[in-house]
């Protein structure tokens, strides 16, 4: 039977983040960046912002709505209309999680 080895694979980046407008609905946000909200870090992520290391706790706590990964953050606000008005995009400090093939290699060392 084939060992079959799962990663969440979400990523937020910043040439999604620039994809997002004013304007936009939940839903075509969500379409953009593939998935629900969510910290997708399993609680791990670090990102920077403003000269400072800041924790995904914060990033959820200081949006309406927020993307975590290993590789970004993306902050969002709607208006009363339920529009896009604002974004925030914070680059991670954490290295990514290691590929399959690293994971892989390291098993066999």
């Amino acid at each position: 039977m084939p060992l079959l080895l799962f990663s969440n694979g979400h990523r937020f980046t910043e040439k999604q983040w620039r994809q997002l407008k004013p304007g936009m609905s939940f839903e075509e946000v969500t379409a953009i960046l593939g998935c629900p909200p969510g910290d997708y870090t399993e609680g791990k992520g670090m990102y920077v912002g403003f000269c400072e290391e800041i924790h995904v706790s914060l990033v959820q706590w200081e949006f309406q709505k927020s993307w975590s990964s290993h590789h970004g953050a993306i902050g969002v606000f709607f208006d009363k209309e339920g529009k896009l008005s604002h974004t925030s995009f914070f680059f991670a400090v954490l290295e990514p999680p290691p590929t399959l093939g690293t994971k892989s290699r390291a098993c066999f060392r």
